[in-house]
């Protein structure tokens, strides 16, 4: 029982560090799939070196416990120290990859070789553990048990430590501080081992029984099954978090509620075996059978835990609730599976640390080549379904392996047992729910087809499964949509291009002479596009971690306008931040629209090094513009967020995009404002001044507008909070955020940030005067697009603001997007009916085109024929009596609306009385 709970500990601990490291060198040797998967060899390899080693030391140790006890204390040293160095080490890799960045074949090889250097002694250490306390334990009990016993107390030490770095200790103590936890962990371990000195004998166990090194064709083929099961597990490991991240928001959090069923089965299926061996002699007999129903297992949870559904969830309880239903039986079969195999493994080699350790050896190989396989080869190219598929049969596969028959079966209870799972496997694989995948996936689009957007691309790529949307007007795309894993993540629609252009038209404005740009993640090509048609640039670099979202963007845009043919436009496969951390480049500006900050593995491009590196990268005077979507957070994540950008960037500030879809930007010592003229420019260009009209920025005055506060305002706003640094990733809460907080609509309140943008100092020193002065009244116009974008307007607020922004304004597209169209819309309007189109609705956006240009006569004509020919439009009399009492024929506007919603009356009654006449005369 001492020893039991030491190897829980230590499985604690095992976790922790794992997740530690493996967090740590992403910032060092890059996240992307190649390096991820890279660091994932280097750690398993390490692992199962460190077992195959210690199975051929073990039995020629005489104090076992020990060796167990220094072994302990290795991990806990080596992992502590590793996590200290790790970040240090930035400092040295960054330059020594330098050279070979634009070369991936010699930059993975180095990649690979440096993850080994850091990684393999404590893995080895950590992988040895497990062998060296077998070698401890007395030979009462059948081996079974014993191997049971330990490797299910040590996974079930995992499943708590998956769960309790990003539940309990990352958050208050930090990534050091949870290191230096799992460090004490091991210590703890060490002090078991040695408490338990007492109760073992000091010479440990007798040699074993067969010569040393003997393994012989059975034991071989036992092998190969153990190798088999590690690579299946993890493989469907893979296929199954890629299948739930179509219904859970994968989270730092969530993810370790799904790691955390994967280790509980395993734990559960360890102790059953255990137990089964002490009553049963030779429980790995039943082995090939116990395989075929693992692999009928893959297609019946499949299928139930599979159904097509709808439904995201966020929270732990739910994600477990999913995780289960798909993996769990699986992975208790496979926890089964492992301890049976090191039965029949020690039966024929003998000794048992020597089992255990060629066993683990083999089991984490396999587990190391299963994750490649999953995710270079099955999924990129078969997809989540074939691939749940092959993986079935693969359990069918080393069912049939030899040693696995270790004799013939001898009883008819046991030739029904292997009838019934053949039966059973044979008829799941049969029935094999063909269609479960990309039903899945339809059924999360259909969330987002409710504008009439269809399906029109689909891939399962190398990290995510993309789906592409689009919806069409007259057979010609007006917007397209990208779902990642179920979630949307960009998309053209007017609000989405509004805020991911603004991070390039806004500094650009500020310094309208930048020649070198970099865009770290690319989403629909919105921000690239905006880069693209700036003539001025000379060059424009953009790093994507997916090859597939940089493969499928000529999807997006019709040929001849796709930035990526652009020649200045230089692409690198990479993750964003490795690619600011190993390039010597410096850019004018740098901008980024990374994945939502709490996806998992996503924070640290918010953090304070990140923004570290990025200020870094800047030449002098360069401008850096990043992404805030506060709609996601609570008040507490997004001052982290802020604090850490404004430690970095002394003259931070903060603009408003689209709603709640906000952008921080600072500057690495702008020297002052440019001219007028050239603040301006970009509304002279024939690009961008389209571009900049079609999202809302008609004129330049608008752009100041959007501002929300500068440096003083928010130095003072977060002076309590602590910014989100690398070791303490939880200041940013992995909890979704359960609706918007008033905070932030306080915050951004038109008249507040009107007051603050008079009194700035930033932007008295970096706006042109004459600019500057305009813009005061356009405050008023942001307040009507908070509100539309909010979805916060009571009701006929919409059609008041209409009405003040057609008759206190030059404005045309606030008017527009107040009447639910935009220019994009009526510019396929205008196409379809050059080509002879016929459709009532043509003419229903003529009359709202006509609107907008204050031509109030033509655009009631057009309501008119529009409401003559039956177009589908609500309260299209309305508009009408709009358009009649604009025009000054107040009599005909009630006319219109006299059997129409009483409240409409009345506003039109309020907004626009009948003159009172005036008599003349002696009576007056």
């Amino acid at each position: 029982m001492i020893l039991l709970a030491a190897v829980f500990l230590s499985g604690v601990s095992a976790l922790l560090f794992e997740t530690l490291w493996f967090r740590l060198t992403g910032l060092s040797l890059g996240n992307g799939v190649w390096a991820s998967s890279l660091v994932l060899c280097a750690f398993m390899a390490g692992l199962a070196l460190g077992s195959g080693l210690s199975g051929w030391l073990a039995p020629r140790l005489r104090r076992p416990l020990v060796a167990y006890a220094v072994l302990e204390g290795v991990v806990g040293t080596l992992g502590l120290a590793l996590v200290v160095v790790l970040p240090l080490s930035s400092g040295v890799l960054g330059p020594l990859l330098r050279p070979l960045l634009e070369r991936p074949l010699p930059l993975n090889a180095l990649r690979l070789l440096a993850a080994l250097a850091l990684l393999v002694a404590p893995a080895a250490a950590m992988g040895a553990t497990l062998p060296t306390l077998v070698r401890a334990l007395p030979r009462e009990q059948a081996f079974g048990r014993l191997l049971g016993k330990l490797y299910g107390a040590n996974t079930l030490g995992a499943v708590l430590g998956a769960f309790a770095g990003e539940a309990w200790l990352i958050g208050p103590l930090g990534i050091r501080g949870t290191a230096v936890v799992a460090a004490a962990l091991n210590l703890g371990a060490a002090a078991l081992a040695l408490a338990a000195l007492r109760f073992v004998p000091a010479t440990g166990q007798p040699p074993p029984p067969r010569p040393a090194g003997r393994i012989d064709g059975r034991a071989r083929a036992l092998l190969a099954a153990a190798f088999g099961c590690g690579a299946i597990l993890l493989a469907l490991e893979v296929v199954w978090f890629r299948f739930l991240a179509l219904s859970v928001l994968t989270t730092g959090l969530t993810f370790a509620a799904m790691l955390a069923v994967v280790l509980a089965g395993l734990a559960v299926g360890s102790f059953v075996a255990g137990r089964w061996s002490a009553w049963r002699p030779e429980p790995q007999r039943y082995a090939p059978e116990i395989a075929l129903v693992a692999g009928a297992l893959v297609v019946v949870t499949y299928a139930l835990g599979g159904a097509p559904t709808t439904r995201f969830v966020g929270t732990v309880r739910e994600t477990l609730g999913l995780s289960a239903a798909l993996m769990l039986p699986v992975c208790v079969i496979s926890g089964l599976l492992f301890v049976l195999l090191g039965a029949g493994l020690q039966s024929r080699v003998g000794d048992e640390a020597r089992a255990t350790g060629a066993l683990t050896m083999a089991n984490t190989v396999g587990a190391m080549v299963g994750a490649l396989l999953a995710g270079f080869a099955l999924l990129p190219r078969l997809g989540m379904e074939v691939s749940v598929l092959v993986l079935a049969l693969a359990y069918g596969v080393v069912a049939l392996l030899p040693a696995l028959g270790a004799a013939p079966t001898r009883s008819r209870g046991e030739r029904l047992a292997r009838a019934a799972a053949t039966g059973a496997f044979v008829l799941a694989v049969a029935r094999f729910p063909l269609g479960t995948a990309s039903a899945n996936i339809q059924a999360k689009a259909s969330y987002f087809t409710n504008d009439g957007s269809t399906v029109v691309a689909v891939r399962e790529g190398l990290l995510e499964t993309l789906v592409y949307l689009r919806r069409d007007l007259w057979q010609q795309p007006l917007y397209h949509r990208m779902l990642t894993n179920g979630f949307t993540m960009s998309g053209t629609t007017m609000g989405s291009a509004r805020y991911m252009k603004l991070f390039a038209y806004w500094p650009l404005a500020l310094r309208p002479d930048s020649r070198h740009a970099l865009l770290i993640c690319y989403g629909v090509g919105n921000t690239a596009q905006a880069l693209a048609r700036t003539p001025g640039l000379a060059s424009v670099d953009v790093v994507d971690i997916s090859p597939d979202v940089l493969e499928m963007s000529p999807l997006v845009f019709p040929k001849g306008e796709r930035p990526l043919d652009d020649p200045r436009f230089r692409v690198h496969v990479e993750d964003g931040r490795f690619f600011l951390l190993a390039t010597d480049r410096r850019f004018d500006l740098i901008t980024a629209e990374p994945p939502p900050p709490k996806n998992a593995g996503v924070v640290n491009l918010y953090s304070r090094e990140y923004f570290q590196l990025v200020h870094d990268r800047l030449t002098e005077g360069g401008i850096a513009t990043h992404w805030l979507p506060v709609y996601q957070l609570s008040p507490a994540d997004a001052k982290a967020i802020i604090a850490a950008f404004c430690s970095v960037f002394d003259d931070c500030t903060l603009w408003s995009g689209s709603g709640l879809e906000w952008m921080l930007a600072g500057t690495r010592g702008l020297a002052g404002a440019p001219s007028d003229e050239g603040f301006s420019r970009q509304w002279h260009e024939p690009g961008s001044a389209a571009d900049l009209k079609e999202v809302g920025l008609e004129v330049p005055e608008q752009l100041g507008a959007l501002f929300i506060a500068d440096a003083p305002f928010l130095f003072e706003m977060v002076r309590a909070h602590a910014p989100l640094e690398d070791d303490h990733p939880l200041r940013l809460s992995p909890r979704p955020q359960p609706g918007t907080d008033p905070f932030f609509l306080e915050l951004m309140d038109a008249s507040a940030s009107r007051q603050r943008f008079s009194r700035s100092a930033f932007v008295r020193r970096y706006w042109p005067a004459e600019v500057r002065e305009r813009t005061d009244t356009y405050f008023a116009w942001r307040e009507v697009i908070n509100r539309l974008f909010l979805h916060v307007e009571a009701p006929l607020q919409r059609m008041e603001d209409l009405r003040q922004t057609l008759t206190a304004s030059t404005l045309r597209t606030l008017p527009l997007l107040l009447m639910d169209t935009n220019l994009g819309e009526l510019r396929l309007a205008e196409a379809a009916a050059a080509r002879g189109v016929r459709d009532p609705l043509l003419v229903y956006l003529q009359g709202l085109s006509a609107m907008a240009d204050r031509d109030y006569e033509a655009a009631e004509v057009a309501f008119r024929e529009a409401e003559r020919t039956g177009a589908r439009v609500d309260n299209l009399s309305e508009a009408r009596a709009l358009a009649r009492a604009l025009a000054g024929d107040l009599t005909g506007a009630r006319a219109l609306v006299q059997a129409g919603r009483p409240e409409f009356r009345a506003w039109l009654e309020q907004a626009f009385p009948l003159p009172i006449a005036v008599k003349t005369g002696r009576g007056r």
